[in-house]
């Protein structure tokens, strides 16, 4: 199962249970990596801070210093039955939750200490970060709102609404639910409906940022921040799962497993204005 995707210049890497796969002319091409996983290990999410790539495992943390050609487990500080749900880098500092809380690494992954939580030992996943405050999905499906220095924290829920995704642009977060999106101006205090340009009451399971630009799954957010604008058809179950360091190639996975590539180019073939996915024969060497 595929569950994760990373870019870093032209290099693509996915990830999922018991295998890392990469990419290095933008998807027309794939070959296995030299993880070492095998079938029982899973791979929960990639993230690339300049050519070294971190890989979040039911394991610990892998790490790849060479644009994910070859990988090495960098999990020093971590308890060995950590399971690691999210990875994000922010200002070079990485930060990972799962089933152990929260850990963070000022030195590239070499080294990871624990963020204090108190009693709020939960399994988080999905993070976003917003100067100084963090946010992050609970295993419960609700928004933990916490300081840098974790000492303070509060839980945000939303009564017959899961979170399942959070993302944010600028100063304003968007959480993603089984009932559409909520957005929030005042750092995860108060959170209202977002919905306009979405199907009604539509899930959404996933966040994309690239530049000043967010995407909700197959729709964008437009200049304004005013409404989503649906900028891809032909998307039945396509789940959008990352976007390559141009910003014009997009990837996403449908239940089957498939691969999809959408390029948003001035050459590229568009019906009512959107963009259309065509399907990548997956066959790693």
């Amino acid at each position: 199962i595929i569950r994760s995707f990373v870019a870093t210049g032209f290099t693509i890497i996915f990830g999922g249970d018991g295998r890392i796969i990469r990419s290095v002319d933008d998807g027309l091409t794939w070959s296995l990596t030299n993880a070492p996983i095998g079938n029982s290990v899973s791979i929960s999410e990639l993230v690339a801070n300049s050519s070294t790539v971190f890989a979040a495992t039911s394991r610990g943390i892998l790490r790849s210093t060479d644009n994910g050609m070859n990988w090495s487990f960098s999990s020093n500080g971590l308890p060995s039955n950590a399971d690691i749900s999210s990875i994000m880098v922010n200002r070079n500092t990485l930060y990972i939750s799962g089933n152990v809380g929260i850990y963070r690494s000022g030195d590239n992954g070499s080294t990871w200490q624990a963020i204090d939580l108190g009693n709020n030992r939960r399994s988080l996943s999905r993070f976003a970060i917003i100067d100084t405050n963090y946010f992050a999905v609970t295993g419960q499906g609700s928004i933990l709102r916490f300081s840098e220095s974790g000492t303070s924290w509060t839980e945000v829920t939303f009564r017959g609404l899961t979170v399942y995704s959070i993302g944010s642009r600028g100063r304003t977060l968007f959480a993603g639910t089984d009932g559409g999106v909520l957005r929030s101006d005042d750092l995860g205090v108060t959170w209202n409906n977002f919905n306009s340009g979405l199907p009604t009451r539509g899930f959404v399971t996933n966040f994309i940022t690239n530049g000043n630009n967010i995407y909700a799954d197959y729709a964008m957010l437009n200049e304004l921040g005013t409404a989503w604008v649906r900028i891809f058809s032909s998307i039945s179950g396509i789940s959008i799962r990352g976007i390559n360091t141009n910003g014009n190639t997009f990837f996403g996975v449908n239940g089957n497993q498939d691969i999809f590539r959408a390029r948003l180019t001035p050459t590229s073939v568009r019906l009512n204005n959107e963009y259309a996915f065509d399907h990548v024969t997956l066959n790693p060497n």
